[in-house]
C-alpha cells in the first residue's frame, strides 16, 4: 500500500507553505505520494456555483492546487489530486481514514482569537480528530 501525506490545499498562503512541508516529507519519506487535497465548502457551494458555474467551479478549485502540482512535478515526488465536497475539516478527516493517510499537513489560517474562538478553525478540528500525525505549518 502506498504511503500518504495528506496536504490540504484551499489557496491561501498558509496552505501552500504546508504544501512545500508536504514535499519536504515527502521527499525525506521516499516512496510516500502527496495527497493533495482541496475541499469546496457546502456553505460556500450556491454562491460560487452562480458566479461562475459548475464547470467554472471545478476549473477554479484546481487553479488552487496547481502551484503544489508544478512543484511535486519539478522534485520528482509522486502526487494525486482530490476535490472534496462537504464541511473542510469532515471531509478532510474521512479522506485521511478512508486512503490510511500517514500524515495530514494543514496551514494554520490566522484567524483572530475572537473569531477562532467563535467558530473554531479547521486545523484546530482537524489537529484534535485526525488518527494519524498531524503537521501544522504557519
Amino acid at each position: 500500500m502506498t504511503k500518504r501525506i495528506l496536504v490540504a490545499v484551499d489557496g491561501s498562503e498558509n496552505s501552500y507553505r504546508a504544501a512545500e512541508e508536504a514535499i519536504q516529507l515527502a521527499d525525506c519519506h521516499k516512496g510516500h505520494l502527496v495527497d493533495i487535497v482541496t475541499v469546496a465548502n457546502i456553505h460556500d457551494a450556491k454562491d460560487d456555483i452562480l458566479r461562475v458555474g459548475a464547470a467554472g467551479l471545478e476549473l477554479e478549485r484546481r487553479k488552487k492546487t496547481q502551484p503544489v502540482e508544478e512543484r511535486c512535478e519539478e522534485e520528482g515526488v509522486a502526487y494525486e489530486v482530490n476535490i472534496l465536497h462537504g464541511e473542510p475539516a469532515l471531509e478532510i478527516l474521512r479522506h485521511a481514514k478512508e486512503t490510511d493517510a500517514d500524515f495530514i499537513v494543514v496551514g494554520t489560517q490566522g484567524k483572530s482569537p475572537f473569531k477562532e474562538m467563535l467558530v473554531g478553525s479547521v486545523s484546530k478540528q482537524v489537529i484534535k480528530k485526525a488518527e494519524c500525525s498531524v503537521v501544522l505549518v504557519k
